[in-house]
C-alpha cells in the first residue's frame, strides 16, 4: 500500500522567508580585546541585518511574484518536488513477517 506524502510545493520561494526565519546567528566578543573579536561580532551584526532586510521583501514581494512562475515551470518540466513512495513486500508464509523480493 503507498500512501503520498503531503509537501507545500506551491510556496518554493516562499518557503525560503521560513528558512531564513530559522537562521540565528550569535556572536559572542572575546574575553582579550582584539581586533578580530571586533570583526567577527561586526560581520554578524551586518549578516543578521541583511537577513532581517531579505526576509519580508522574499514574504511579501518576491513570493506572490515568483511562486507562480516556479510552479509553473516546475509543472511544465514534470517535477514533482518531495515526492516519496515507500512500500514493502511481506511474507509471513514462516509464522514471523519478513520482506520478501
Amino acid at each position: 500500500m503507498f500512501q503520498p506524502m503531503d509537501s507545500d510545493q506551491g510556496q518554493v520561494v516562499g518557503s525560503l522567508s521560513g528558512t531564513l526565519a530559522g537562521v540565528h546567528l550569535e556572536a559572542y566578543r572575546p574575553t582579550a580585546n582584539s581586533g578580530l573579536g571586533q570583526v567577527l561580532v561586526l560581520t554578524a551584526g551586518l549578516l543578521d541585518g541583511v537577513k532581517n532586510i531579505l526576509e519580508p521583501i522574499i514574504r511579501n514581494l518576491l513570493s506572490p511574484l515568483l511562486d507562480p512562475l516556479v510552479n509553473g515551470l516546475l509543472k511544465v518540466l514534470g517535477i514533482d518536488l518531495a515526492s516519496a513512495e515507500v512500500g514493502a513486500n511481506l511474507s509471513c508464509s514462516s509464522g514471523h513477517a519478513q520482506l520478501v523480493q
